[in-house]
């Protein structure tokens, strides 16, 4: 959700804003000093939701590795519970296992001579808080929003979008194998650290890019879960270079032509995993987001390791492709030739020909497609190793760089690069290059000035408003505030059939049943004829009077109920019913967009 969004008045009287509320006034009074002195300044909230709240604040410090000379603070809403306080001291934990790494988030060091006990200090008796790099381009999540966005900008108006220029509504495929190396290089970190916490002061101010390479042989994995990683825990950094000519971009680094840096972070779900801890304990250990768990983590007796953070990447890239996330309950594990052979896999729908056949993303190089649904197998021993994949990433990455750079010269490159024809210049912010073939650099630079330099306006904070007024929450330590007032009563709504059917109302509270029965008139007017004569007595006079223009009299004899309703390939249970006992009938089409059976998901 972006922070742009509107939001219902009722929000800002909920418990929920309240807690979320009360952690931005500890947040704002913890740096109350540095911000008087000069040192640092309150910017706006980042994000907040049910565990914690994020701050942007800026500093005094020069810029460091291209980004600004911004702040993310982050602490938990709701302090009172131990299990929150411990999640985020596990965090700083992790992040300091991880210093130096390229692709991890990192944490920062805050000015000032005085240093803060509860900054970076796992090991503080109070709330913790965390002081890490602040992204400024957002999450993936962010990035994928945008794009579904700027179909709706872009209509089918001819004259582009309000933006000038109608914006690309897809990940071109050269960006699509660079995030991919991004997520790959994320995982080999938390697979083979550095070194430990203890030692991450001699890492500060170091960039390691994780390889493969440089893994010791023999080097045994450090059986480290991240258990969360998706396209909400995934951010992209700040532009690095020139940001309009790519070619000075490709000197500085090679890897991040196209976008910038990918950094996997939010660590509280992480674990150590350790076969020899009790069944218990490696139940409750199974922590994150169902949608984007491997098949393993639903099993504390199953086998745990660098294969169970591949396949989350891989569920990351499968939403990248699609752009359309699969819902928990729709996620299906199909059989499919792919790679070396036939696999069982949750990405099965990137390489089916029958759901393909009917998207854009079919145009995605297959040999992509075919890797990231091996990354989804369900058995993890059918899943590429680390070094399997940034093996493929770069050599690909490296292969289409040589070919885009050759016909940029107007020299013939070893693979052909898609040279579209004016009616495809016109539409290819929309439909891709065909059959996966090597984009322009053209279209790159595109992509890259449109979503990662062009401003979309997600700084507003829409509780900007709302975060210090006192009215809502008395003070940084009382939680549940004095609410403020209900809206006065309104008048009663005139009845829209005359009244007869909702004279039983008459006088009842405007609860949401009785909302629901004020709508119901049609069903209420069927089932008064279906009913025959009312009972004698006044409580049922008018309720069930017949409505203008139905014929008076007993109803028609109803048809028998049937069974079951057979589809092609479907049954539907005939226990799902409608309140009239009725079966209710599903959307189905014989050729349905992602169709399991005839049965339509999205």
């Amino acid at each position: 959700m972006s922070s742009s969004e509107p939001f219902r008045p009722e929000e800002l009287r909920s418990e929920r804003f309240k807690q979320r509320q009360a952690a931005w006034k500890r947040l704002r009074a913890e740096f109350r000093l540095s911000e008087e002195n000069g040192e640092m300044k309150y910017d706006r909230v980042l994000g907040s939701g049910g565990f914690g709240i994020v701050q942007k604040w800026y500093t005094n410090g020069p810029k460091v590795q291209g980004r600004d000379n911004s702040v993310a603070l982050k602490t938990a809403v709701n302090s009172n519970k131990a299990s929150v306080v411990d999640a985020l001291k596990r965090e700083i934990h992790w992040m300091k296992q991880f210093t130096g790494c390229e692709h991890l988030v990192q944490l920062v060091d805050l000015p000032g001579d005085t240093p803060f006990e509860n900054v970076n200090n796992e090991k503080c008796r109070g709330m913790p808080i965390i002081a890490m790099e602040e992204f400024g381009s957002g999450s993936l999540r962010i990035l994928m929003n945008r794009l579904r966005m700027a179909k709706s900008l872009n209509g089918d108006a001819p004259g582009g979008t309000v933006r000038g220029n109608k914006a690309m509504e897809y990940i071109p495929n050269r960006a699509l194998w660079s995030i991919f190396l991004c997520l790959i290089r994320g995982v080999i970190g938390i697979t083979y650290p550095p070194g430990d916490a203890d030692s991450s002061d001699s890492r500060k101010g170091k960039v390691i890019r994780e390889s493969m390479k440089d893994v010791l042989e023999g080097t045994e994995e450090s059986m480290f879960i991240h258990s969360d990683i998706d396209v909400m825990n995934t951010f992209i950094g700040y532009p690095k270079g020139d940001e309009t000519n790519y070619m000075n971009r490709r000197r500085d680094d090679s890897e991040h032509v196209w976008h910038p840096i990918v950094k996997l972070a939010d660590y509280g779900c992480m674990v150590k995993w350790d076969y020899r801890m009790p069944r218990a304990q490696r139940r409750k250990s199974l922590w994150g987001k169902r949608a984007y768990k491997s098949p393993e983590q639903f099993d504390p007796d199953a086998s745990f390791g660098a294969h169970t953070n591949i396949y989350q990447i891989g569920q990351i890239m499968f939403d990248l492709i699609t752009l359309r996330p699969i819902p928990f309950a729709e996620r299906a594990c199909v059989s499919v030739e792919i790679l070396a052979g036939r696999q069982s896999t949750y990405g099965s729908r990137l390489v089916e020909a029958r759901i393909t056949s009917r998207h854009d993303w079919a145009n995605v190089d297959t040999e992509l497609r075919e890797i990231v649904a091996a990354c989804m197998s369900l058995r993890y021993i059918n899943r590429p190793s680390l070094e399997q994949l940034e093996t493929l990433c770069v050599n690909r990455i490296e292969e289409m760089d040589r070919c885009g750079e050759a016909a940029r010269k107007g020299q013939v490159p070893t693979k052909p690069v898609w040279e579209p024809t004016p009616e495809q210049v016109r539409t290819m912010h929309r439909f891709r290059a065909p059959r996966g073939m090597i984009e322009p650099d053209a279209l790159l630079q595109k992509f890259y000035k449109e979503y990662f330099v062009d401003d979309w306006d997600n700084s507003r904070d829409r509780y900007a408003d709302y975060w210090a007024d006192d009215a809502l929450s008395s003070d940084c330590f009382v939680v549940d505030g004095p609410a403020t007032p209900p809206p006065p009563p309104q008048p009663p709504v005139a009845p829209r059939y005359g009244g007869a059917y909702l004279a039983p109302f008459a006088g009842r509270p405007a609860t949401p049943t009785a909302a629901a029965a004020r709508l119901g008139d049609y069903l209420a007017s069927v089932a008064a004829r279906r009913a025959g004569p009312p009972p004698a007595g006044p409580r049922y006079d008018g309720y069930l009077a017949p409505v203008a223009g139905l014929p008076a009299g007993p109803p028609p004899p109803r048809p028998p109920r049937p069974r079951t309703v057979s589809l092609p390939d479907v049954e539907v249970d005939p226990m799902i019913v409608d309140d009239e006992g009725d079966p209710i009938i599903f959307d189905f089409e014989a050729d349905g967009d992602d169709e399991l059976g005839n049965a339509r998901f999205w």
